[in-house]
């Protein structure tokens, strides 16, 4: 687990996936700390997205931990640019 210095607390974040079809940032529902999510064993899963109301099937190596400190309050965010859309610009 991540420990802080200060409090040798777990931070604990919800793993993140992006929405194949709209780009947006959405919630899997899984709340773990970075260190754990990234010893994991590889894993497959499936999430329901409330943007396009489909289900969407993600490895870990997709996902990423969305810590509190850089949370925004909503389970769904803005449009993720993918790498071929930022060459674009």
């Amino acid at each position: 687990m991540i420990k802080t210095k200060k409090t040798m607390e777990a931070v604990v974040g919800v793993v993140m996936i992006i929405c194949p079809e709209t780009g947006y940032e959405i919630s899997t529902g899984m709340e773990t700390d970075q260190s754990t999510f990234s010893h994991a064993p590889v894993f497959f899963a499936r999430t329901y997205c409330p943007v396009c109301r489909t289900q969407h099937e993600w490895f870990a190596k997709d996902a990423w931990v969305d810590e509190p400190k850089r949370r925004t309050g909503s389970k769904i965010r803005r449009p993720h640019l993918r790498h071929s859309e930022h060459a674009a610009r």
